[in-house]
């Protein structure tokens, strides 16, 4: 497996559909590549931002939560999700509190209205 995509991406993923799917990712992890499917706890090392899959493990979480949750806008909401829940540094959170708001850009996004 070619290593181009941290797993920290992997990782949100996950988190949301265990937030919109009632805690249950089994579906989401079966099936990605042979060397993750043979690994005892792939949601541990897909959640551990050391780690690095490819760009087609990454391709098929997001066909798969959008498969789960029956949704074709999921990689935005994934994405808005990330966002809103990212742990911010300091600086960076004196930036957007001075600048900008995750609820203003959203609001301005088209077709999220």
């Amino acid at each position: 497996m070619e290593k181009e995509v941290n797993c920290i991406n992997s990782r949100v993923v996950i988190n949301y559909i265990k937030a919109h799917n009632n805690g249950d990712c089994s579906e989401l992890l079966y099936g990605l590549d042979p060397e993750i499917d043979s690994l005892s706890d792939p949601e541990s090392f897909l959640k551990d931002p050391n780690n690095w899959i490819s760009s087609s493990v990454i391709s098929k979480l997001f066909k798969k939560a959008e498969s789960i949750l029956h949704d074709e806008r999921v990689a935005y909401k994934i994405a808005k999700y990330s966002i809103e829940n990212s742990s911010l540094g300091y600086i960076q959170k004196i930036f957007v509190k001075a600048f900008w708001s995750s609820k203003k850009k959203f609001r301005t996004c088209p077709g999220d209205q």
